[in-house]
């Protein structure tokens, strides 16, 4: 995505066109591309991507998920100082390409607001045998919590048998 400084002069965008993901800013003109391009990130950069509110910042996540800041000076070029780490993103904000879950920046950007995921997610829940009435009320739980799936009753009613599953381990 490309991303409009506030005063309508240069944008930021990533671009692999060096052979590593890298933030760039482009002098920004209506009429065409502009052959003036700055390279702002050293060592990589990701999204997202975004100016603070006077356009004297400019924010990328970079690869190692540090919150950089590149401080900017708009004179009559686009002059910028070396990135530095802001702070690093937590390990459960799915950072990455084409993922962009930072929503918003203060204006004077004091404050980052992110999706980040619960650390650590809860474990899925597991399922408990429950024999239930017509009126959906339960009327007797059997066995402990576990995976348990195929659930049956014998042809009487009197017995019930379900299908244990085992842990998984390791990748499938």
């Amino acid at each position: 995505a490309v991303h409009v400084s506030p005063d309508h002069r240069f944008i930021a965008f990533r671009s692999n066109e060096s052979g590593k993901d890298q933030i760039w800013v482009r002098r920004f003109d209506p009429a065409g591309p502009s052959a003036d391009k700055w390279q702002v990130s050293t060592d990589g950069g990701t999204g997202p991507v975004f100016w603070r509110g006077d356009g004297k910042e400019l924010y990328y996540l970079a690869l190692d998920r540090s919150m950089m800041v590149v401080g900017v000076r708009n004179g009559t070029g686009f002059e910028f100082d070396a990135p530095r780490v802001l702070f690093k993103v937590p390990e459960a904000f799915p950072a990455g390409q084409g993922l962009g879950p930072l929503t918003a920046t203060s204006g004077n950007a004091e404050r980052f607001l992110m999706a980040v995921p619960r650390t650590p997610p809860p474990p899925p829940a597991l399922p408990q045998i429950a024999i239930l009435d017509r009126q959906g009320k339960t009327v007797r739980t059997v066995a402990e919590p576990e995976r348990y799936s195929d659930p049956t009753f014998s042809p009487d009613g009197s017995r019930i048998v379900v299908r244990k599953t085992p842990e998984t381990v390791g990748d499938i």
